[in-house]
């Protein structure tokens, strides 16, 4: 799967992508909308891209397409944090660290230790088998 984390600055992630029977490659899995959104992806590449316009245009349950296992952890310039699921779940998140994926539980450790985002994904890595590849990560921008 991936390892997406948001520890209150980044929003960060590996790169590696595994399909089954597939080689590994490896591709960006975060992105800044038009608006200054921060969003990571992990699941499906081609279903969570769908996931995304679907929140975009007001996540109306009844126009949510059939998806494959994928979430999102979008960041809004304002700092709140929201966790979408493929099932039509748009759930805030409270806390100022927020983490998704195969790999959430080993950065949530992480960040629970002081790690930086950065850090978390890199210690997602080294226990995760899904989790892999560099890390990338975006910051929101200050000027919006």
């Amino acid at each position: 799967m991936t390892t997406i984390v948001w520890d209150g600055q980044k929003l960060c992630a590996d790169t590696l992508v595994v399909a089954e029977g597939q080689p590994k490659v490896h591709t960006k899995k975060l992105s800044r909308t038009e608006d200054g959104h921060l969003v990571g992806f992990c699941g499906s590449v081609r279903d969570a891209k769908r996931l995304l316009l679907w929140f975009r245009r007001g996540h109306v349950l009844k126009r949510l397409p059939e998806l494959e296992a994928c979430s999102l952890l979008v960041v809004s310039p304002q700092r709140q944090v929201i966790l979408v699921d493929s099932d039509g779940t748009v759930c805030p998140i409270i806390d100022h660290v927020a983490a998704i994926g195969s790999g959430a539980a080993y950065a949530l450790g992480a960040l629970a230790m002081d790690a930086s985002g950065p850090e978390a994904i890199e210690v997602a890595m080294r226990f995760d088998t899904s989790t892999g590849g560099g890390v990338e990560w975006i910051e929101l921008d200050p000027d919006l």
